[in-house]
């Protein structure tokens, strides 16, 4: 399969292995087969992914078998809150505002899933 830009993939072998890709959340609109458009997408991060998502689909079209995992910020465990990276911004985020007790009140989104949540087999 090439991904060289202007060509095309080749139909992959029925014994090919399945494809397994993990993603972002942030390029899914409400739908699983719709993405966001990347004029409304705002860091390479994101862009990369939806490019990467676009190849991916195109294999599938071609028979390979596989599925796109979309999990949110990966963070601390639901059972524990233990953080995966202490020094996380998130993590330094709400440890101060935990600490001074205020929160900013603008507001922000952020889709976390929990470490151990997506770690899980099923």
């Amino acid at each position: 399969m090439s991904l060289a830009p202007g060509r095309s993939f080749s139909c992959a072998p029925k014994e090919a292995p399945p494809l397994f890709f993990i993603s972002t959340i942030s390029v899914a609109e409400q739908s699983e087969s719709s993405f966001k458009s990347p004029e409304v997408l705002s860091n390479g991060y994101v862009l990369s992914k939806l490019a990467a998502e676009r190849y991916v689909h195109r294999a599938f079209a071609c028979g390979v078998a596989g599925v796109i995992f979309r999990p949110g910020m990966l963070w601390a465990h639901s059972s524990t809150g233990l953080p995966v990276w202490p020094n996380f911004f998130p993590t330094r985020f709400l440890t101060a505002c935990a600490r001074l007790r205020c929160a900013p009140s603008a507001p922000f989104k952020c889709d976390i899933t929990p470490v151990d949540h997506a770690a899980q087999e099923g």
